[in-house]
């Protein structure tokens, strides 16, 4: 105990894993931050919609890992992917100079998409490294990260362009180099798990659903930022990254051992957001240049809750980890490609006031959100809800209770609950411990169908996980 407590208190943990992990995150935001500063405004000058398809093709890149992961792990093929990874890596490093210098605007796609795949891939990667972290490290290392990427921003705006696309290429092969030691092992075993979609059926509570509110806020909080890329630019605004990065790591240092404020962190962010739509909608001039900074320092808030929440589900439940930060940083990327869609249409529309409107409209639909649906919501809720899964077999079949005494039981429950017969005999097999596969196996239905029966058992019991339901089935007789 003492050990781990003396780990909390050292700022900068002598810890391998943890520098690996550090580095290859802060290697990650400063790509990131160059690709905004030097390489998308190569795009623009040729071929503008370039951006949004490289962003494009990194959701669609994510969606498909994270369905794999979800449905089908032993899909994920974690090294084939890796050396695709790297062989696009490597394409787009060769393709990007001469698409630029001689104006071909296929090439360009092509680049810049392989390169928002292999990017996609590594901030998967990057999140496995830095689950291998205890909970104190993990926050200071996602905070160190966004302290040393800005200066590589700053950087970008003085460098050379050639420099910056070099860059570019180098860095995340530097991630690869430093994550692949824990992600390629964790990603093999993974493969061999059963899928988190069909052990949700019978334990909904180990998984963050895709369909979960946390996923809603990622999204619409991500829109801003995109939208802020597009309306304006303002000279050395990613260094506004390090005020909100700094001041936590303070916070974090101060409170070792604390939960991580993600509640507070995103109200802040909203703030923020909300102050840079109303100097970027409502004013003009120079307090206008303004609402830049704002929209980075919101976004570097909000990114900081983003890994600390997918990277606090995936400690919750592992075997479903690689499925939640696909999906998260999939719908953060398309926040931020919707985002900069409608800043787009905003700074060619060449209408009067038009970005008055669509900014006072953003603004009304961040603050209507917060204050109609985030209010009820929790972060901390929505992690402490997931349930460490436990592996439920054929072995672990309720020792107590066997034949007739057992059988009652679920009958007595059953009649109770007012279960119907197919309901009774999921009812059963769950009490007796099977899976998902053993009961579509059993009653020769689908996976949807057994979903269904399992959601209606848990309702009617009013349970929420497989555990309870045993846990029911073992102690009836006791009840007074």
């Amino acid at each position: 105990m003492q050990e781990r407590v003396d780990k909390r208190a050292a700022p900068f943990p002598c810890d391998r894993r943890f520098w690996a992990a550090t580095l290859a995150l802060a290697c990650m935001h400063a790509t990131t931050f160059i690709m905004n500063i030097v390489v998308f405004p190569a795009f623009d000058a040729m071929f503008t919609y370039a951006r949004d398809l490289s962003v494009l093709a990194s959701v669609l890149g994510l969606l498909i890992l994270g369905l794999r992961a979800a449905y089908r792990p032993a899909a994920l093929r974690a090294q084939r992917t890796q050396n695709l990874a790297l062989a696009a890596l490597l394409a787009s490093a060769v393709c990007l100079p001469p698409a630029l210098a001689f104006h071909c605007a296929p090439l360009l796609v092509v680049a810049a998409c392989g390169h928002a795949l292999v990017r996609a891939w590594m901030n998967v990667c990057c999140a496995i490294c830095a689950l291998e972290l205890t909970s104190s490290q993990m926050s200071r290392s996602i905070l160190l990260s966004y302290i040393v990427a800005p200066f590589v921003a700053l950087a970008a705006w003085l460098m050379p362009a050639a420099t910056g696309l070099v860059l570019f290429s180098v860095l995340p092969a530097v991630a690869v180099r430093l994550t692949w030691g824990v992600a390629g092992p964790f990603l093999a075993e993974a493969e061999g798990h059963e899928a988190p979609a069909d052990f949700s059926a019978t334990q909904p509570s180990t998984f963050l659903s895709f369909g979960s509110q946390v996923f809603g806020v990622f999204f619409l909080m991500r829109v801003a930022f995109g939208y802020a890329l597009r309306i304006d630019t303002a000279p050395f605004a990613d260094a506004a990254f390090l005020i909100p990065a700094v001041g936590m790591y303070a916070w974090v240092m101060r409170h070792a051992g604390r939960p991580f404020p993600a509640a507070l962190l995103t109200r802040a962010s909203v703030l923020f957001v909300v102050a840079g739509y109303y100097l970027a909608g409502v004013t003009g001039g120079s307090l206008r240049a303004v609402s830049i900074p704002l929209f980075y320092m919101g976004s570097a808030l909000f990114d900081i809750v983003v890994w600390a929440v997918l990277l606090a589900a995936g400690q919750r439940n592992r075997s479903a980890a690689v499925a939640t930060f696909s999906w998260g940083y999939a719908v953060r990327s398309a926040g931020s490609v919707t985002g900069a869609a409608l800043g787009a249409w905003v700074a060619a529309a060449h209408v009067p006031h038009v970005d008055v409107a669509v900014s006072g409209l953003l603004l009304m639909v961040v603050l209507g959100y917060v204050f109609l649906r985030l209010r009820a919501f929790s972060f901390a809720e929505a992690i402490a809800g997931i349930e460490p899964l436990q592996p439920l077999g054929e072995a672990q079949v309720p020792a107590a209770s066997p034949g007739p005494t057992f059988e009652e039981r679920c009958e007595a429950l059953a009649v109770e609950c007012g279960l119907p017969p197919r309901e009774r005999e999921v009812f059963e097999m769950l009490a007796r411990g099977r899976n998902r596969e053993f009961i579509q196996e059993r009653l020769v239905v689908s996976r949807n169908t057994v979903k269904a029966h399992v959601k209606h058992v848990y309702a009617k019991l009013g349970i929420h996980s497989h555990q309870e339901l045993i846990d029911r089935v073992e102690n009836y007789d006791r009840r007074a």
